[in-house]
């Protein structure tokens, strides 16, 4: 049998090269967005008159009560530290973020629905569900560092908590706009892949795979191609700061604490990772299962690891929407 996703030959272009287009395509979107959704933008609207830019991820319940307690014990831990230092209050502050990264990453968000997709339609490694959490996560979390740090050196003074969340949102918003055209073109390229697969003329025969061979995807030029397009995908998802990461730097800033606000913030980051990181394994389990089940038939393996790739992607797009829903059709 042919290699697994031997169909896209070498006319596959780079992934790398299709970003420039979409970012293009966006940037062409623009222009046609409904004048009233101006409104959402944080730049030419007021603060009281401006409508939300995306859903938001808050709520009420135990979950958000335990963090909004724990959020108020690192703020006295940091205050404590600063009046007297201490070994114990490190500790604390680090076991107080971590447990707070995995509450926080419980909840809605964190780019759990993104991760699950990625790796729903998509043979892996068994490490690599754990190694793209941690990348969300890191880099969820250093663009919170980044934004508050950033901002507070270049006004020469430290931000407010207001400004930080009002240029977090916007971040979001454009995330998930070009979350959204990345899965459109991906849909577009797998759909007409798809098509060949079924319709064209060199049309697979029925041959199992052969006794010790590798699943589709595992190991071959193409699933190295899939793999970057993951870790670039789960990149661009995640430049949005984490409002928890913010927040932390933001009470370290204040005692002026900075570096333990950074290991609080690390601590934060690898409980948040290992919640995103079950959510790809989720997936990884049940795409691990179905392919083994399906490894005698070749073609209706094939078939079924396309399909779920275009199921994977619309489910990208579909989140992308319903997250910049306020924003793209204003009430």
């Amino acid at each position: 049998m042919r290699a697994f996703h031997s169909s896209q030959g070498n006319s596959k272009a780079p992934f790398q090269r299709r970003i420039g287009g979409t970012l293009t395509f966006l940037a062409w979107m623009l222009f046609f967005v409904d004048p009233s959704a101006l409104l959402a933008n944080p730049f030419v609207s007021s603060p009281q008159d401006r409508a939300p830019l995306v859903r938001s991820a808050q709520g009420t319940g135990p979950l958000v009560n335990t963090q909004l307690s724990l959020r108020e014990q690192i703020a006295a831990a940091l205050n404590a530290f600063h009046e007297q230092p201490h070994l114990f209050t490190v500790l604390a502050i680090i076991g107080a973020a971590f447990i707070y990264g995995i509450l926080h990453a419980a909840g809605p968000g964190h780019r759990k629905t993104v991760v699950f997709s990625l790796f729903l339609g998509k043979p892996a490694k068994p490490w690599e569900p754990l190694i793209a959490g941690f990348v969300s996560s890191m880099v969820h979390a250093g663009m919170g560092i980044l934004i508050v740090l950033g901002l507070s050196i270049l006004r020469g003074t430290i931000i407010s908590l207001g400004d930080a969340e009002q240029l977090r949102e916007y971040l979001d918003l454009g995330t998930f706009l070009l979350l959204g055209f990345i899965a459109i073109l991906l849909i577009g390229y797998r759909g007409w892949s798809l098509f060949k697969e079924l319709f064209g003329k060199n049309k697979p025969q029925e041959t199992a795979l052969p006794e010790g061979s590798s699943l589709p995807g595992t190991g071959t030029p193409s699933k190295q191609a899939l793999t970057r397009e993951v870790y670039i995908l789960l990149f661009i998802t995640s430049l949005v700061p984490c409002p928890g990461a913010m927040m932390l730097l933001l009470f370290s800033l204040y005692g002026d604490l900075v570096w333990l606000g950074v290991v609080g913030v690390i601590a934060m980051s690898i409980g948040m990772g290992l919640v995103i990181s079950l959510a790809g394994y989720l997936a990884y389990f049940g795409n691990t299962g179905l392919f083994m089940g399906l490894k005698k038939k070749g073609v209706l393996l094939d078939v079924v690891s396309h399909g779920l790739e275009l199921v994977s992607y619309f489910l990208l797009l579909g989140f992308s929407l319903y997250m910049t829903s306020p924003f793209l059709f204003p009430a």
